[in-house]
């Protein structure tokens, strides 16, 4: 378990980041994304182990392709992630709606049908493109959705961040709270929005990612074989200073009759769904993130049909 923090130690964090997004707030657009730009790019440059995820991470995914294209990969996705967090800081009060104006959403069809059939739906989603913003437009548009999170270990930050997530409407479902709280919001109908793309750290199921197995949560399998919630692919991507919200045909569900083998069919399945978005576009993922950190040992859940 986690040490708990001092007060000082809370208000030393949190303080210089929440003064800081104050500031990137009132700046023009443009030139917060600038400057968060290049704030970025000197940080991952000097950081070695976090510049090393990077590289290794584009290695793994992309073999063929030679340094300088991996490099140009990097940098664009560190551009994207600069957007993201600039929509983001302007995601409350006011400012969300001349985001939202800017933003197109596609296939809301499938959410309008899953929602007919009163059982509820589970949006998958990945670090790709503006995720929060995603996660923001479906709030706004839509009467009951919410999203399940890791809370930081700052209280302070945290707040700050749960604050502009659910500004738009939504509800917050901490991790640890994913099951109780998920089962009666999509028995109500309610849409449920989840990232798969992030390292495991309790192992799950491992599933092949770009050819490597990785610890994947089989939460959003389970979570619909208990309700009976259509599951639908949704992600964000950037197309200019333009942000598509794209919204997919549901996952059609396993013919595997064991629980634990649909649980891991329907994860490998969506863990290809979204290698498949990344490598449409490569630039628009977190490459940032360690996503195979936890490695299988001879006790691990290992999907390999």
């Amino acid at each position: 378990m986690a040490r708990s923090k001092s007060s000082l130690l809370i208000y030393a964090e949190a303080l210089p980041v929440l003064g800081l997004l104050a500031v990137f707030k009132r700046l023009p657009f443009n030139w917060s994304v600038a400057i968060i730009d290049n704030i970025l790019y000197v940080i991952f440059s000097i950081l070695p182990r976090r510049r090393k995820i990077i590289t290794d991470n584009l290695s793994l995914c992309f073999p063929k392709a030679t340094p300088a294209k991996r490099h140009q990969l990097a940098r664009q996705s560190i551009h994207h992630l600069a957007r993201g967090i600039n929509a983001f800081i302007r995601m409350e009060d006011d400012l969300l709606e001349p985001l939202l104006a800017d933003v197109e959403m596609v296939g809301y069809g499938y959410v309008a049908e899953a929602l007919k059939a009163g059982k509820g739906i589970i949006a998958f989603n990945a670090h790709y493109g503006c995720w929060e913003m995603s996660s923001a437009a479906t709030m706004k548009y839509y009467p009951k959705v919410a999203a399940i999170y890791r809370p930081l270990d700052n209280p302070l930050l945290d707040a700050k961040i749960r604050h502009i997530r659910s500004s738009s409407g939504g509800h917050m479902i901490p991790r640890r709270e994913a099951l109780r709280q998920s089962l009666p919001w999509l028995r109500d109908n309610g849409i449920l929005g989840v990232v798969v793309d992030q390292n495991f750290p309790a192992g799950g199921v491992f599933v092949d990612f770009f050819g490597k197995l990785a610890a994947t949560t089989p939460i959003v399998s389970i979570l619909a074989h208990r309700t009976g919630a259509a599951v639908l692919p949704v992600h964000s991507r950037w197309f200019g200073d333009k942000l598509k919200i794209i919204w997919e045909a549901p996952l059609a569900p396993s013919t595997y009759t064991d629980p634990k083998d649909v649980s891991a069919d329907e994860t490998q399945r969506m863990t290809k769904i979204v290698e498949n978005w990344i490598k449409e576009d490569p630039t628009q993922w977190l490459w940032m993130h360690n996503r195979w950190k936890k490695r299988p040992d001879a006790d691990s859940w290992i999907w390999k049909k």
